[in-house]
């Protein structure tokens, strides 16, 4: 999950004083006035003629049967009791983003409608790709004990499972083991029996310190079974734990590749900083950077990928530098661009406030026209809004754009 929502966290003591005030209904009406609600099955018909071309445009050039979602999260009703109690501010005001931004209340029929929501929005666009849907294992201890109170949602395997058994033609299959479980090997060739080829992590909350000896022999389980390891980079202050502060520090990647392990680094590691331990001093630098230097090393070529998920999320303050930094070298570096994968870090897409079309036409990476055009697509469907904007972003001075192979299929990680 991207830590970009942070910003957005930090009002929670403004929606606790809502809610207590009575104006819960106030403060609904106004999230749902900025998230989408229009049914996407209506898109087709209701675009305006600018806002459908610029979607025609930006999938020219796609093999529409090959494009492909690296990054989007199901979630389930097992989540901490902390997100769903009001004394929790932070955390009851990520539940209500979250919901919101994928459309659906959390009640007893949350996860059915989670997921029919998502096969919705996929359907009703023109892709017929396919959308990796993560599973999200529980926070475990050294011992490899799981630890329900440091765990802040839970999507078990099985559930992923299922739901690309009712949407086969949709669906991935992407599992999450902590690999100190003492039946994480057994638990992975289960999983790799059933028919999935990627795990999911999120060290920084799962407690998974990814350079540790202890995740060797899963690492080497992993490479024998031709797996890839999708995992969280750069800094995660949502869901991390204090224990796995520093675990999304791009150099304790370093560990799998030198095993042979293919590796997608999620959002390319482009919030927050890390220590860089492997210069004099070990000062705190941006974690991108880090993942740059590994991108670099040619050792890594055929190995490890980035996938661009939080490229256009903004935050506040300096971070917006950060973010707009990130893009402009990423849409610069057209030698890295073949080792770049899309994902939407589904339902974050959803959080409007996330993506600010108006903040990134100032900025120059689209035009105005464009921005109210996207808005259009987002009101109908916030999962084709974020494909078709990052195929229209634009480098402000070179118009250089993200290369088609980056949102579609790429043969070394099958």
């Amino acid at each position: 999950m991207n830590s970009t929502l942070l910003s957005l966290l930090k009002l929670a003591p403004l929606l606790l004083l809502v809610l207590l005030l009575g104006g819960c209904a106030i403060f609904k009406k106004r999230l749902h006035a900025r998230a989408s609600r229009l049914p996407p099955s209506k898109m087709d018909e209701c675009l305006s003629p600018g806002a459908r071309q610029l979607m025609e445009d930006s999938l020219r050039g796609l093999d529409l049967d090959r494009v492909t979602d690296y990054h989007a999260h199901l979630i389930t009703r097992e989540v901490n009791p902390k997100w769903l109690s009001w004394t929790h501010p932070k955390d009851y005001a990520g539940n209500l983003l979250l919901t919101d931004a994928a459309g659906v209340r959390f009640d007893k029929d949350f996860d059915a409608a989670y997921l029919n929501r998502l096969a919705a929005l996929i359907q009703s666009s023109p892709i017929h790709g396919k959308v990796f849907l993560f599973a999200m294992d529980k926070f475990h201890d050294s011992d490899g004990n799981a630890v329900n109170a440091k765990t802040t949602f839970h999507v078990p395997n099985d559930a992923v499972f299922d739901a690309v058994s009712k949407y086969p033609n949709l669906f991935v299959p992407v599992v999450s083991i902590h690999p100190y479980r003492k039946d994480a090997i057994a638990e992975l060739e289960r999983c790799a029996r059933r028919g999935s080829r990627y795990v999911k992590w999120i060290p920084n909350s799962m407690g998974i310190d990814p350079a540790s000896p202890k995740t060797e022999a899963f690492y080497h389980r992993m490479r024998e079974l031709h797996m890839v390891l999708i995992c969280h980079t750069g800094s995660e202050p949502i869901v991390e734990t204090s224990e796995g502060r520093d675990f999304g520090n791009p150099l304790r990647l370093r560990k799998p590749l030198g095993m042979g392990v293919r590796v997608i680094a999620c959002h390319c590691a482009s919030w927050g900083t890390d220590i860089d331990f492997e210069s004099p001093g070990g000062k705190r630098v941006q974690s991108f950077d880090l993942f740059l230097r590994l991108m670099d090393e040619p050792a890594y070529r055929g190995l490890l990928f980035g996938d661009i998920s939080a490229v256009t999320f903004f935050t506040r303050g300096d971070i917006i530098t950060l973010a707009e930094r990130v893009r402009l070298v990423l849409l610069e570096r057209t030698d890295l661009q073949e080792r770049l994968v899309y994902g939407s870090d589904y339902p974050i897409c959803g959080i409007k406030l996330m993506t600010l079309t108006s903040r990134l036409a100032h900025a120059g990476f689209i035009t105005t026209t464009q921005g109210k055009q996207l808005n259009e697509i987002y009101r109908y469907n916030p999962w084709l809004f974020d494909l078709v904007l990052k195929r229209t972003l634009r480098h402000p001075e070179t118009g250089q754009r993200f290369a088609d192979s980056i949102f579609m299929m790429r043969p070394e990680l099958q």
